[in-house]
């Protein structure tokens, strides 16, 4: 999901949209984790992937590319539109003004800490969110550069706790990208496996079935292969993933919902391994 590009004119091809009126994408939209680096930090090479993001998830490693994961309470408005009259009596927007508000009410020694020398000094980050609907925002180099700010707030009340709340604010004319977070209800404990219990080949067949799981591939090979840990007596509603590497389509897997967000690998027939993605109802992209 790149940078989007404008039409040209006022005669420009519209991209295509989808609405189902028996199945509407109704997404949970409060924004659970933050995910804060500083802006130097490395460009993923696929954010999608949670083998990267297990990498350099740490809430103490000395390291200019570690990202900080913080659990949160926020919420982001409507960007406020900067636009500008031109010519013609036409109107454009020049930019946008993005908020992200939010709330830390587990105020550990460090999170305090953290308050006072990152985001009381006022400085800049790179950031990602993810919300309940299990979305991540942010793209492979994040929301950069960010303005961070924040307080420690104390209510009165004897039933009232402390917190840290602030905002995090930047400009872009466009919405970040956003993509299905491969590390949703997971911790920074959370390490894909490297072993696997099931290993689905295809030397003389393109269907392999096991453990409720069913792989089919474009053509036979010695090198394909799908591994995953299995479930036993596997339940729930019939999904369908497709596999794909750049814009080919290497495989469909169909399986039963309580494979959902399970880990697994894949080998592709030339030989180069897939790690660290998780089972997901719709289209995988490996690369």
């Amino acid at each position: 999901m790149p940078t989007p590009i404008c039409g040209t004119d006022c005669n420009s091809l519209l991209p295509p949209v989808n609405f189902d009126k028996c199945n509407p994408t109704v997404l949970l939209s409060e924004i659970r984790r933050i995910f804060i680096a500083s802006v130097g930090a490395a460009v993923f090479t696929d954010w999608t992937n949670a083998t990267e993001w297990i990498a350099r998830l740490s809430e103490s490693t000395n390291s200019i590319d570690a990202i900080r994961p913080l659990t949160v309470i926020a919420d982001k408005p409507a960007a406020a539109a900067v636009t500008a009259a031109i010519s013609n009596g036409r109107t454009i927007v020049i930019r946008k003004d993005h908020t992200v508000n939010y709330t830390i009410d587990d105020v550990t020694a460090e999170n305090y800490e953290f308050l006072r020398t990152v985001i009381e000094c006022g400085g800049q980050v790179k950031f990602w969110y993810e919300t309940e609907g299990g979305y991540l925002y942010g793209g492979p180099n994040g929301i950069s550069p960010a303005n961070i700010t924040g307080d420690d707030i104390l209510n009165r009340g004897t039933d009232q706790f402390e917190t840290i709340g602030g905002t995090l604010t930047w400009k872009n004319k466009f919405s970040p990208e956003r993509a299905l977070s491969p590390i949703f209800d997971s911790s920074v404990d959370d390490i894909a496996p490297t072993t696997f219990n099931v290993a689905q080949t295809f030397v003389s067949a393109t269907t392999d079935t096991d453990n409720g799981v069913t792989t089919t591939v474009a053509a036979t090979s010695a090198n394909t292969k799908m591994e995953f840990n299995s479930i036993a007596s596997p339940v729930g509603l019939p999904n369908t993933m497709i596999l794909r590497i750049a814009t080919v389509q290497v495989a469909t897997v169909d399986f039963p919902a309580d494979y959902l967000n399970q880990y697994f690998r894949f080998k592709s027939s030339t030989g180069t391994v897939y790690s660290g993605k998780r089972f997901t109802d719709g289209t995988v992209n490996l690369a």
